[in-house]
């Protein structure tokens, strides 16, 4: 049989969100999606070229791969880049030369549903923002933004109502692309959109893996506001974290529920081919199993704090969690897509073998490897209804286009696609039941450009559908006894039972309790305050000028650089504001302190600094904050700074002393990277000091 060659341009990336993203993971969905078109029929006359370009969402070299793609390789489809301003430029270059661009991944911009701008920027789903025009076809892209955050907040806020809850706290895992910032910014503008009932966002925070002072300065905050909580995760590793710091922080008590808005963790599940326990309706591995063939010791806690977690996803393919698994008809399909995936980019026709590539052995397939699944299944679909073998037909966007009408079973469920090109957005409750299996609770149908969704619920008796972990009591979003639980309200007759029983004696024991305990509490707060200052607090008393600087102001410019040159100098005239003093018999430098209001965290930290030790950091030994203005207090570098050695162009440097400067700032700012406080914040000439052994040392770090 004569086939035809396509050609796809794919502007990939795997050195970028790997896990959601990377190419070594997600890059086997392709000719996995070829094999099945030709399964079910499909592309039959058609063989497929590919050429992969890793552009990392590189702007300039998205221009340069598009470029390639149309110009040199002259390919008939281009996929991706899977980020959303790099699909901008690619989609951009397609608008010009007419060529069909299949857009999936992290493209959450709203403005890429700008049909003037992309008319030929194709995915697998509608968008809630569509605008249709006479010269050009809509676009239908995997925006989350435009598919899933406009829409989802309205559907949050019908949630929200449906259950009379008026007052959330809302987190999100922050990341490089910064995805679930804007998620959650779309959630924000639709709970305050005039038309939907008044919701208190009392806290708007962002959370960090791997940094638990954050995390847990947060989580106080929310446990002293909030109890009903909109969470929004990128990886599975993210989610499986959250649940277990809910866990530590005592947050996973019949008060508090947690519902998920994340978009690729595909709810309760996980996507792995491990072979564990998994869902009867998605057939993935619960969240609580651990990501390693053996236990972890933290099932049994993370099961704990999932029963009070709630999930509001999007049955459709624009999520690449998409938290609808239970609608994808061939679960051992999809169970041999995540086994093999990983396999299937390295073998022909894509023949992988960068070193990513090569080295992935992960059990986990990438969160949009089912999303480019689809994106190209819906390709191969329309390529084929074109009923024609003819480059000038198949080629033709305006022949092409109208040919993703169609519908299909997907790996993310059922995909429609309507002859206005868009699809009904339906989004859906999830929880667990009885036997900690995930079930579906309520619909919202948006039905056409309707922002207020129809509700149908799929429980007759909420307490025992819903909320059967949770004591068969919905939770409120204010506790009965407050959030401090000092707010609990006491019946009239005992109040006034106490009160007329024990007044006396305890008026005579509070007054005897509050004075003692005052004046333990401010004896304790004090010494401990005293001995925490002396670390790091000077006396400006202690702080004398140098005998010779007393006695001779009038130093000329040239006995100090004299001075200097002889590495004795104790009046060295710094360019920065430096002033040399003598504390305890040592020559030290002052200089003004920035700030004058410091909160006991600054405290804190200074203590911490006065404690750094490193060849290459100039010494910081304290504040003193008892005269007119705050002053700093470091250690004398008798030759000054490198902008003073610099400035008086007396002094000649070879290679060799040159990169010895260099070197001793490198293993300062090493130093400092790896330290509490991770940055310099005003590295400079100035503030780089140098000793009597030419050696330099950081200084302005405070």
């Amino acid at each position: 049989m004569l086939c035809f060659q396509i050609k796809i341009g794919i502007a990939a990336a795997q050195q970028t969100e790997t896990g959601s993203i990377g190419w070594s993971v997600c890059g086997g969905a392709v000719p996995m999606a070829i094999e099945r078109l030709r399964q079910n029929g499909f592309v039959e006359n058609f063989d497929f070229e590919y050429i992969v370009d890793y552009t990392e969402c590189d702007l300039g070299s998205v221009a340069r791969a598009g470029m390639e793609f149309i110009k040199t390789h002259k390919v008939d489809v281009i996929i991706g880049p899977p980020c959303a301003q790099a699909l901008r430029t690619m989609s951009l270059l397609a608008s010009i030369y007419r060529m069909p661009v299949l857009g999936w991944g992290f493209v959450s911009d709203s403005d890429l549903s700008d049909v003037e701008r992309f008319p030929y920027l194709t995915t697998v789903l509608p968008n809630s923002q569509i605008i249709l025009t006479s010269s050009a076809f809509p676009v239908i892209h995997i925006s989350h933004k435009s598919c899933y955050s406009t829409r989802l907040g309205f559907a949050v806020s019908k949630l929200l109502e449906q259950f009379n809850w008026n007052r959330v706290a809302m987190l999100y895992y922050k990341s490089n692309l910064n995805y679930c910032a804007g998620v959650m910014n779309d959630v924000e503008t639709a709970l305050n959109d005039p038309s939907t009932p008044f919701i208190n966002i009392v806290l708007k925070a962002e959370m960090y893996l791997n940094d638990n002072e954050t995390t847990d300065l947060v989580l106080q905050a929310v446990k002293k506001s909030a109890r009903v909580i909109l969470w929004c995760t990128q990886t599975a590793i993210e989610k499986r974290d959250y649940l277990l710091k809910m866990s530590a922080h005592d947050m996973i008590d019949n008060e508090y529920v947690h519902v998920m808005l994340s978009m690729r963790n595909i709810a309760f599940g996980v996507q792995t081919s491990l072979g564990k326990n998994t869902f009867s309706q998605s057939g993935l591995t619960p969240i609580w199993e651990s990501f390693s063939e053996s236990p972890d010791g933290l099932e049994d806690t993370v099961k704990q704090a999932a029963t009070k977690m709630l999930v509001v996803s999007v049955p459709c393919a624009v999520i690449a969690k998409l938290d609808v698994n239970s609608e994808v008809v061939d679960k051992s399909y999809l169970q041999y897509m995540q086994k093999n995936i990983i396999g299937a980019v390295k073998s022909p026709p894509m023949n992988c073998t960068t070193v990513a590539c090569m080295s992935a052995n992960n059990t986990i397939m990438g969160a949009y490897a089912r999303h480019l699944f689809d994106v190209v299944y819906l390709y191969g679909t329309a390529l084929t209804h074109t009923n024609s073998t003819d480059p000038a037909v198949y080629d033709d966007v305006d022949v092409l286009v109208p040919q993703f009408i169609t519908s299909f079973q997907g790996m993310t469920g059922e995909v429609i696609i309507s002859t206005n090109l868009t699809r009904m957005s339906i989004f859906q409750l999830y929880g667990l039941n009885v036997q900690y299996d995930q079930v579906a609770l309520i619909n919202f149908t948006f039905i056409n450009s309707r922002m207020v969704p129809n509700v149908s619920l799929f429980y007759k008796d909420e307490a025992q559908a819903v909320w059967h972990f949770f004591g068969y009591t919905r939770p409120l979003d204010t506790p009965i006894c407050g959030f401090l639980g000092k707010s609990c309200p006491v019946p009239f007759w005992e109040q006034y039972r106490i009160l007329v029983g024990v007044a006396v004696l305890v008026i005579v024991l509070m007054f005897l309790i509050i004075c003692v305990g005052c004046g333990c509490m401010i004896s304790s707060r004090r010494a401990e305050q005293a001995r925490i200052n002396s670390e790091w607090q000077i006396p400006f008393a202690m702080l004398l000028e140098p005998e010779e600087k007393r006695k001779s102001h009038g130093t000329s410019r040239r006995s100090l650089q004299s001075s200097i040159a002889t590495g004795a100098t104790t009046t060295s005239d710094f360019c920065e504001n430096y002033t040399i003093m003598i504390y305890e018999k040592d020559l030290v430098l002052k200089a003004k302190f920035q700030y004058t209001n410091l909160s006991k965290a600054d405290m804190e930290r200074f203590v911490k600094m006065r404690k750094l030790e490193q060849g290459n950091l100039n010494k910081f030994i304290g504040l003193s904050i008892d005269s007119s203005w705050y002053i700093s207090v470091t250690k004398l570098c008798s030759r000054g700074s490198l902008q003073d050695i610099i400035s008086r162009g007396n002094f000649s440097m070879d290679f060799f002393f040159m990169f010895c400067i260099i070197w001793d700032v490198a293993k300062g700012m090493d130093y400092l990277h790896k330290s509490f406080l991770r940055l310099h914040g005003n590295l400079r000439s100035a503030t780089c000091l140098v000793n009597d052994s030419w050696q330099v040392k950081l200084a302005e770090f405070v």
